[in-house]
C-alpha cells in the first residue's frame, strides 16, 4: 500500500535541501546590501 496519497503533508516552496555553505555567500552579499 502506498501512504503517500494518505498522510496529508503542506506543500511550500523551500528546497528539501539546506545547502547553507552553498548559500551563506548570497545571504551575506543580500544583508550587506540591506545596511548600506
Amino acid at each position: 500500500m502506498d501512504y503517500k496519497d494518505t498522510i496529508n503533508l503542506p506543500t511550500t516552496d523551500l528546497p528539501m535541501k539546506a545547502g547553507l555553505s552553498a548559500k551563506e555567500p548570497k545571504f551575506l552579499i543580500l544583508e550587506d546590501r540591506k545596511y548600506l
